[in-house]
C-alpha cells in the first residue's frame, strides 16, 4: 500500500505539467476568439509572409489576310534564276528574260505581273539608282573608260573604300543611307555630287574614279556590265495599313524585297 500512494501524486503532477504545457504553447485550433488578424501579421511580418499569387494569360487572333504560300513563290524565281544565269556572258539579260518567264506563268494567276527587278521609290530609290550606277561600272570589264549613265537625281555621295569593298554613304533629301560594293576599289575617298557635270570612271587598272564628262574621251560598252547582285520585288497583291514618314496614316502595296548575287 505505500508503494500506490507514492505511484500515484508522481503520476497526477505529470498530467497538472503536461495540462499547462498544452496551454501555453500556440494552438491551431479554431476557437470562438480571434486573436490574429491578417493586418497584424503583415504589420509583424512585411516582407516574410505571401497572402497569394494570381495569373492573367489572355490570348486572342486575328485574320491576316496573308498568305505564307507567296514566299515558295519567291524561292520558286530564285531558284528559276539560279538555275539558267550564272553560266551565261550577258547575266543581266538573263536575268530580265527568266523574270519575264516567270510573269507569264504567274500573271495568269492574277491580274498584272508580280516579279520585277527592284521596287525602290522615293528618296529609297533615287540611293539604289546610284548604287546600282556603281555596281555596274565597278563590274565593265573595260579600264580606261567613263561609265555611262542616263540620269542620276541631285543629292550626295561620299566614297570610301574598306576591306570589303566601296562604302557608299549618301544623303538624298536629308535623309541618310549606306551600302557596300563588294570586290570593288577607288583611287581615294571621294564625294560625288549630282549637282556637277560628273561622271564615274575606271582608271587603267579598274579602279573608280570621278571625272568630268569627256575627260576620258572613251565610255565603258554598257555589254560589258557584269553586274553580280541584282535586287527584286515580289508584289503580293495586297495592301497594308502603315505610318509614313510624317506618321500619317496610310495604304500601301505591300512588296516583299530580295536579292541574289551570283558568284
Amino acid at each position: 500500500m505505500q508503494k500506490r500512494i507514492v505511484i500515484i501524486p508522481i503520476v497526477v503532477l505529470l498530467l497538472i505539467a503536461a495540462a499547462v504545457i498544452l496551454e501555453l504553447y500556440p494552438s491551431n485550433k479554431i476557437t470562438g476568439q480571434a486573436t490574429t488578424t491578417i493586418q497584424q501579421i503583415i504589420e509583424n511580418q512585411p516582407h516574410s509572409i505571401v497572402i497569394g499569387t494570381y495569373s492573367i494569360r489572355p490570348s486572342f487572333s486575328v485574320d491576316l489576310d496573308y498568305d505564307l504560300n507567296v514566299y515558295d513563290k519567291i524561292e520558286e524565281a530564285i531558284n528559276q534564276i539560279n538555275s539558267q544565269c550564272p553560266s551565261q556572258k550577258d547575266i543581266e539579260n538573263c536575268v530580265n528574260t527568266e523574270i519575264l518567264k516567270f510573269n507569264l506563268k504567274e500573271g495568269s494567276a492574277r491580274q498584272g505581273y508580280p516579279l520585277s527587278v527592284g521596287c525602290y521609290e522615293g528618296d529609297e530609290g533615287v540611293f539604289m539608282d546610284f548604287v546600282d550606277y556603281i555596281s555596274n561600272c565597278s563590274s565593265s570589264t573595260e579600264n580606261s573608260c567613263e561609265c555611262i549613265h542616263q540620269h542620276i537625281s541631285e543629292a550626295e555621295y561620299k566614297l570610301s573604300q574598306s576591306p570589303q569593298g566601296i562604302i557608299i554613304d549618301a544623303v538624298v533629301n536629308k535623309n541618310k543611307s549606306t551600302a557596300t560594293i563588294k570586290n570593288a576599289k577607288i583611287i581615294a575617298p571621294l564625294t560625288f555630287s549630282s549637282a556637277l557635270n560628273y561622271r564615274l570612271a575606271r582608271d587603267k587598272n579598274g579602279a573608280i574614279l570621278v571625272v568630268r564628262k569627256g575627260d576620258i574621251g572613251k565610255e565603258c560598252n554598257e555589254k560589258s556590265y557584269q553586274r553580280k547582285t541584282y535586287t527584286f520585288c515580289y508584289n503580293t497583291g495586297k495592301k497594308l495599313i502603315i505610318a509614313d514618314q510624317n506618321n500619317k496614316i496610310i495604304e500601301k502595296e505591300h512588296k516583299i524585297r530580295f536579292a541574289v548575287e551570283f558568284p
